[in-house]
């Protein structure tokens, strides 16, 4: 059986327009992760509403990592250079959109849930060890905390977000993975 559907235009901004609000639905994604997160992973309702039901359970097990292993994050997550691969609405009316943008978490410390807070001089360098020019106390100090047990931080990577919904203002994160392909972060 052969379905016909009636030709559609889209605005001419339609893809500023679908930038715009990948940006604002992957930060708002990102800064929840990072509250719940922070606060261990217990309590991931939070995200529930900015995914769809078909990713809900990645996000849940993600979110249990922390929890079963008694971690907590400190830090930002941030995105930049979000390009639209796709953009389009559906026949029933929904829209799907494709972005790859560069996260950057190397601002974000994973920890125990126990751990102090990282002392000032870490949060002076983190994550430019390499620039370091402080005294050789400051130095004791930074090594004394990257060798606590459990400790990690963050990476910059391309990673692609694939998001839907009713409108553009109101799109839920149906799948993300990490890019391997070709892009510069």
């Amino acid at each position: 059986m052969t379905r016909y559907v009636t030709a559609r235009s889209l605005p001419p901004d339609f893809l500023d327009t679908a930038a715009q609000a990948a940006l604002a639905a992957t930060t708002k994604y990102l800064e929840v992760s990072d509250q719940i997160t922070a606060s261990g992973g217990g309590n991931p309702r939070a995200m529930r509403t900015l995914v769809s039901d078909t990713w809900w359970p990645e996000e849940e097990a993600a979110f249990a990592y922390y929890s079963d292993h008694g971690l907590r994050t400190l830090g930002e997550t941030t995105v930049s250079d979000l390009v639209v691969q796709t953009a389009y609405e559906r026949v029933d009316g929904e829209y799907e959109m494709g972005v790859i943008g560069c996260v950057d978490s190397t601002g974000v410390f994973v920890l125990p849930e126990d751990a102090a807070e990282p002392p000032d001089e870490v949060m002076r360098w983190h994550p430019h060890y390499e620039d370091f020019e402080g005294t050789a106390e400051e130095s004791a100090i930074i090594e004394e905390f990257l060798s606590l047990e459990g400790l990690s931080w963050g990476s910059r990577h391309a990673v692609v977000f694939w998001f839907e919904g009713p409108r553009l203002s109101d799109l839920a994160l149906d799948s993300s993975q990490q890019w391997w392909g070709v892009y510069s972060c």
